[in-house]
């Protein structure tokens, strides 16, 4: 692998990483993104926040429904959970946010990826995505 300098080195891909990353490469620095997760955009895109944010709107939804009647909202009968319906759904809503976080498919769009071994977590590998 050829030597490369950056500028910048940002140390997770989060919603203020990638968002550091993008900035620095928007005013021609070179950037390294340096995340321990297969893909882009942190635990709040990929397992936090937006997974559990579509599961929690089914689950109000589920709760509305079970006391319709209450609200004044007259025959719906017995809700029925389709579990499966809702994974699709969350996954749905996770692949809309991470387009919509504009993080690029870094093989697609010619990007360095490379891995790093360190012994911070006990020899965890850790990727490092460069931006241009």
């Amino acid at each position: 692998m050829a030597e490369t300098i950056y500028d910048v080195a940002v140390i997770g891909s989060g919603p203020a990483g990638y968002t550091a990353a993008f900035r620095g490469a928007e005013y021609g620095l070179n950037v390294a993104v340096i995340e321990t997760a297969d893909k882009l955009g942190g635990t709040c895109l990929h397992v936090g926040c937006i997974p559990t944010k579509a599961l929690l709107f089914n689950a109000e939804i589920w709760d509305h429904l079970k006391n319709a009647a209450e609200l004044g909202i007259d025959g719906i009968g017995t809700p029925v959970l389709n579990w499966a319906a809702v994974q699709k759904r969350k996954r749905r809503d996770h692949r809309k946010a991470h387009q919509g976080s504009r993080i690029p498919d870094e093989e697609a769009q010619g990007r360095e990826v490379f891995r790093l071994r360190t012994t911070h977590r006990a020899g965890a590998v850790w990727r490092a995505y460069g931006f241009r």
